[in-house]
């Protein structure tokens, strides 16, 4: 057996919790570079806002707004700010 697949066996929630938060960090990343590659400056906030954000719908969203967004407030327009459901 792998070790990796070892891991997963002793630890399935450690693992789902990992796999999540990459997840979420994944489309995060995705948000920006689509800003990025458009030309649509950005703030360290919305920066950390996303990064913090666990709520995959939402941030779906924004990588759609994202792709047609000339401003970083129309990615997260009518949206709460966009970090974790219990975080600051």
């Amino acid at each position: 057996m792998h070790a990796r697949a070892a891991g997963e066996a002793e630890h399935p929630e450690r693992w789902a919790a990992g796999f999540t938060a990459g997840y979420h960090s994944a489309w995060a990343a995705a948000v920006l570079r689509v800003l990025e590659a458009r030309g649509v400056g950005f703030s360290k906030h919305l920066h950390r806002g996303l990064h913090l954000c666990s709520d995959a719908d939402r941030l779906t969203r924004f990588v759609d707004r994202a792709v047609t967004a000339t401003h970083q407030a129309d990615v997260v327009a009518g949206e709460p700010s966009p970090r974790a459901p219990d975080g600051p």
